[in-house]
């Protein structure tokens, strides 16, 4: 896992999760947004753990980092899988979350058909593929119509990818991770929660929302 410190001063912590395959560069343009606040964005979630103990060691990283920080009860915002992996934490450290934000598909009934067999299938065939060719299909299935017409955001999407590319041990990893989670019990707190489900890319690129 990684943690990248966006902003060291502010009364309050926003703590912001990427997803799958995707690194933090992604969700910076939405980190900036929080002037008032220190704000950390961590990645590769599940890289490196064996699905059955990934969001576990998560939970362990996080809870120390906070306390290293003596950040408080913060919000706590996960995109995609970090999205499951903010509940996660939120649902074992209650006490450590006092908002918890949730963009795009990480509500726990978003993947009940989720196959590991076939999405590890299409990660291996994938990764036979130029890191460019990856790169535009993974921003082609994930931006909206208004993201793709803008040519310096895709030229700086482009950028950002290539130069944090994702690995494909890392991306099976995280499939794995995510396939033992779903075979949980649902896993519910009472902390406030907010759930944004949006047709354009408002985690990109705020302005487009």
């Amino acid at each position: 896992m990684r943690c990248h410190e966006i902003s060291a001063e502010g009364d309050n912590t926003v703590i912001i999760l990427a997803g799958y395959m995707f690194g933090a560069w992604s969700l910076v343009p939405l980190a900036r947004c929080f002037t008032h606040h220190r704000v950390y964005c961590i990645d590769g979630i599940a890289d490196e753990e064996d699905g059955r103990n990934a969001f576990d060691a998560f939970n362990t990283y996080l809870n120390a980092f906070l306390i290293g920080r003596k950040a408080g009860s913060v919000t706590l915002i996960g995109y995609s899988m970090g999205g499951f992996a903010a509940q996660y934490f939120t649902s074992h450290y209650p006490d450590a979350v006092d908002s918890l934000v949730l963009l795009g598909s990480c509500h726990p009934v978003d993947h009940d058909g989720f196959c590991y067999a076939s999405s590890a299938a299409f990660n291996a065939y994938l990764f036979t593929l130029p890191m460019e060719d990856i790169y535009r299909i993974a921003t082609w299935n994930l931006l909206s119509p208004a993201a793709k017409n803008d040519m310096a955001l895709m030229a700086t999407l482009r950028e950002a990818f290539l130069r944090d590319p994702p690995s494909a041990a890392a991306c099976l990893n995280q499939l794995g991770a995510m396939a033992h989670l779903i075979r949980q019990p649902p896993f519910f707190s009472a902390i406030p929660c907010l759930s944004i489900y949006a047709l354009q890319d408002l985690v990109i690129k705020p302005a487009y929302s």
